[in-house]
């Protein structure tokens, strides 16, 4: 898990200094937003405002709390809402930092279909969205079987994934800032996996902290 992390993150700093250096978006970049603009409809604009708000940062927000709260009603206890916020947290506020530190400009006005302040790198939509989904899921999915496991890892894979191609759709970021977006927080996201195999407390049933049966326990003394 620290592996992933690190790579994680070493490759996110390369990307920002790439989007840093070049004088405007690289080649692929300019490729890729080319292709999105050139095949927008006006049902699938629909679709892409829908799912870029569903999953904004300030939604992510709602939703870590909405999960800890739920969580603390039900096990009165407060790591769940910690993990969710801490992690959803530290992303975004590595993204918020990165973003005034690389100072990449958006792509021009004339190719934005909605309006989308500052700069550029890296995508706060998809930071936001998998380092919520992805936590979550971590979470719920910690003691299931590995099929449910699986299941939950593509789920936020599309969730991200979807998120991301919406930021092209829109034209509202380059293809590297939703890629440096999803490293920062796969980065994150690793951590905060592991904290919560570390600290977050597993459901325990009522046979594990009712009295001991002496019948199996295996030093109790035979009847005389």
């Amino acid at each position: 898990m620290r592996l992933l992390a690190l790579s994680a993150a070493l490759a996110f700093v390369a990307l920002a200094l790439v989007a840093h250096h070049a004088a405007g978006p690289t080649e692929p970049d300019d490729a890729v937003l080319g292709w999105f603009v050139d095949r927008r409809t006006g049902w699938l604009t629909v679709v892409a405002l829908v799912v870029t708000n569903l999953f904004s940062p300030a939604a992510a927000w709602v939703g870590a709390l909405t999960f800890g709260a739920l969580s603390w009603r039900r096990t009165r206890s407060l790591a769940a809402l910690a993990l969710a916020t801490a992690t959803l947290g530290a992303a975004l506020t590595v993204n918020s930092v990165t973003k005034l530190l690389v100072q990449r400009p958006r792509p021009p006005l004339d190719l934005q279909l909605v309006y989308a302040s500052g700069y550029a790198y890296p995508s706060g939509h998809t930071t936001g969205t998998l380092a919520f989904t992805g936590i979550i899921a971590v979470m719920l999915c910690r003691d299931r079987s590995r099929r449910a496991r699986i299941v939950a890892a593509l789920l936020v894979a599309l969730a991200t994934v979807a998120v991301a191609l919406t930021r092209l759709y829109l034209g509202v970021h380059w293809l590297t800032d939703v890629c440096g977006g999803a490293l920062l927080a796969g980065s994150v996201l690793a951590a905060g996996a592991w904290a919560t195999g570390r600290y977050l407390r597993r459901p325990t049933s009522v046979a594990q902290v009712g009295e001991p049966d002496p019948c199996n326990l295996r030093n109790s003394r035979p009847i005389t």
